[in-house]
């Protein structure tokens, strides 16, 4: 989604946009310098549908790849940005 301005609150470990309907967050753990756990990710239904989730996800996993960080992808939304994008796969936290 162009023009969204996406803001990384590290106090409180997420991300977020000001959207139509209040806040769009995606929520994370972080684990040391080794990788990040992106747990959820919540957009108000005024603002569904026209890929603001998807544009906190891809911000989010910029930011892993910009910090030298594996992601684990607790969140089913962003698993599937992952799944469907070859060149953030390679983020993923190899847990064996």
């Amino acid at each position: 989604m162009e023009n969204l301005k996406i803001k990384h609150d590290d106090d409180n470990q997420r991300f977020y946009a000001e959207v139509n309907g209040g806040k769009a967050e995606l929520d994370y753990i972080p684990h040391g310098h080794k990788y990040i756990d992106f747990i959820s990710t919540f957009v108000p239904q005024e603002s569904r549908h026209e890929g603001v989730g998807h544009s906190l996800a891809e911000h989010a996993l910029e930011y892993a790849a910009n910090h030298d960080l594996r992601v684990k992808p607790t969140c089913p939304f962003v698993r599937d940005v992952m799944d469907h994008n070859p060149g953030y796969r390679k983020l993923a936290y190899n847990f064996i």
